[in-house]
């Protein structure tokens, strides 16, 4: 996959607007389901051709979605959380369902919790509960802000999943099959291209 860079030899390129769309990839711990974007003034380099390359140099702010199951939600909270295990995750109207195991406040037990998606920051993605059963018994006070604190920034985008300020998120909705983050989206400027840096 091309990646974001500083500029070398050859010619720079301007398309004056890109759409691109990926399926089944991993971003960091995440496995992501979809990703598609409308990105307008990209620049991008090739190189000569004794050393062929293409290489994005950046672009104007566009519009993007990404999208992904329950099943990789639930994968990826109990590799960013070791509190959480045998996670299960569902959608239920425009709310988040997990249930599982987990070590919170010295104590470990079963959980079910009930919230929805909230975008935290233009980089941070997170779970807002709504209500919580932890042991049996509805979590409140302490607990509930434990709760509350643990989920708030679920998902980093530059540091959990690598993207580098490619995407800021605005609205997170949910689906019957799937969670969804919409946002800008653009190909950033000044990123090292020795290694690829999230979509781009």
């Amino acid at each position: 996959m091309p990646v974001a860079g500083e500029p070398g030899p050859g010619r720079v390129w301007t398309l004056t607007r890109m759409e691109v769309e990926f399926r089944n990839f991993r971003l960091g711990k995440l496995d992501v389901r979809g990703f598609r974007a409308e990105i307008p003034e990209v620049r991008f380099q090739i190189g000569p051709r004794s050393e062929p390359s293409f290489r994005f140099l950046g672009s104007r702010e566009g519009i993007g979605a990404v999208w992904t199951d329950a099943e990789s939600i639930a994968r990826y909270a109990e590799r960013r959380f070791p509190a959480l295990r045998r996670l299960r995750v569902s959608f239920r109207g425009d709310l988040v369902v997990l249930e599982g195991e987990a070590t919170l406040l010295w104590r470990t037990s079963e959980f079910w919790l009930a919230g929805r998606p909230v975008v935290a920051g233009p980089r941070r993605l997170g779970v807002a509960p709504r209500r919580v059963l932890f042991g049996g018994a509805r979590a409140e006070g302490a607990a509930l802000q434990a709760w509350s604190e643990l989920l708030s920034a679920l998902i980093d985008l530059d540091r959990d999943l690598g993207l580098n300020g490619s995407m800021d998120a605005r609205e997170a909705t949910v689906h019957p099959d799937r969670i969804e983050v919409r946002g800008a989206v653009r190909i950033p400027t000044g990123v090292q291209s020795d290694v690829p840096s999230g979509v781009f």
